[in-house]
């Protein structure tokens, strides 16, 4: 296995649609330094997502979430004919690796910034006794966020096998 630190929190990719997620990033960095190594730690693939080609995230249905979801699903895409080439790795090279990778971790950080707002809801909704509201938050907050986030670790895993294979084999 490689270092992770090859695949570094920036320089962030230009003209991104995420660049307000990469300015936090600098900002925490700045003033939190350990952030980096945290940041580290939290994208890198975690053993039991490495095991057996992902078969945790296609055992919870991710897989097939990344099919449907209607903001550039598989068969969205095919669908509508829209290529969405912001979100697709554009060369098999290190550095388009690299920019995506980054991007799946932007990408997952305003679902994560979002889920606990949407949390946060849910439970000031079971404190004031609104529970069927409080169910309804979570249900929501499972398909936009929970199943996002997991979509992009998938996704950041798979890319992250082109990275390793780079760095383990110039």
């Amino acid at each position: 296995m490689c270092n992770f630190t090859h695949i570094k929190l920036g320089p962030f990719p230009k003209n991104d649609d995420w660049i307000f997620i990469y300015k936090l990033y600098e900002k925490i960095i700045k003033y939190f330094p350990n952030f980096r190594s945290m940041a580290y730690w939290y994208f890198y693939p975690k053993s039991f997502e490495m095991v057996n080609k992902s078969v945790f995230y296609k055992l919870i249905g991710v897989v097939i979430f990344g099919r449907v979801i209607p903001t550039g699903g598989i068969l969205f895409r095919r669908f509508t004919g829209f290529k969405m080439s912001r979100y697709t790795l554009r060369n098999i090279s290190f550095a388009a690796a690299r920019e995506f990778f980054l991007r799946a971790c932007a990408v997952e950080t305003a679902h994560i910034i979002v889920f606990i707002f949407m949390d946060l809801v849910i439970a000031l909704s079971f404190i004031l006794g609104k529970t069927q509201l409080a169910i309804w938050g979570s249900i929501a907050n499972l398909f936009v966020n929970i199943y996002p986030i997991l979509l992009q670790r998938y996704t950041r895993l798979r890319i992250f096998k082109l990275l390793v294979k780079r760095i383990n084999h110039p």
